[in-house]
C-alpha cells in the first residue's frame, strides 16, 4: 500500500504543466541547520505548521507568509521511496527539494547548503 500511495505521488508530481494542480497540506515542520564540526544535520523539534504546497508540472508554490516558490530543473533521485530534484526558489537561490515516504512518514523536503525544511505531511 505504501508503494502505490508513493508512485501515485510521483505520478501527480511529474504531470506536465497542462494538468491539474495538485495540493499537499502538511501539519507539521522540522527545521534544521548544518553543523560544520559535526558534517551532519541537527534538527530543532517538530514544530505545528498548516502550509499547502501546489504542485503543477515542475512549479511547486507554497502559501507560507513568504509566498515560496520552486521551478524544479532536473531529477536527481526516483527510488521507491523518495524523488528529488533540483530547484530554483523564488530568489533564484538553488536548492533539492524531494518528496518521500519512509515507514509510512510522508515529508516533502527543501534543502539548501546550511538549512533544511522538512514539511510532514
Amino acid at each position: 500500500m505504501k508503494k502505490l500511495i508513493l508512485a501515485l505521488l510521483f505520478v501527480i508530481v511529474s504531470l506536465t504543466g497542462k494538468a491539474q494542480p495538485n495540493t499537499i497540506s502538511t501539519y507539521g515542520i522540522q527545521i534544521g541547520y548544518w553543523n560544520y564540526v559535526a558534517q551532519d544535520w541537527e534538527y530543532q523539534p517538530l514544530e505545528p505548521c498548516v502550509v499547502s504546497f501546489i504542485l503543477q508540472g515542475n512549479v511547486i508554490i507554497a502559501n507560507d507568509l513568504a509566498k515560496s516558490t520552486y521551478y524544479t530543473y532536473d531529477l536527481l533521485i526516483e527510488t521507491d521511496t523518495r524523488i528529488s530534484w533540483k530547484a530554483l526558489d523564488e530568489k533564484q537561490l538553488e536548492c533539492i527539494v524531494s518528496l518521500a515516504n519512509v515507514n509510512d512518514i510522508r515529508c516533502f523536503v527543501v534543502m539548501y547548503d546550511d538549512i533544511i525544511y522538512r514539511y510532514y505531511w
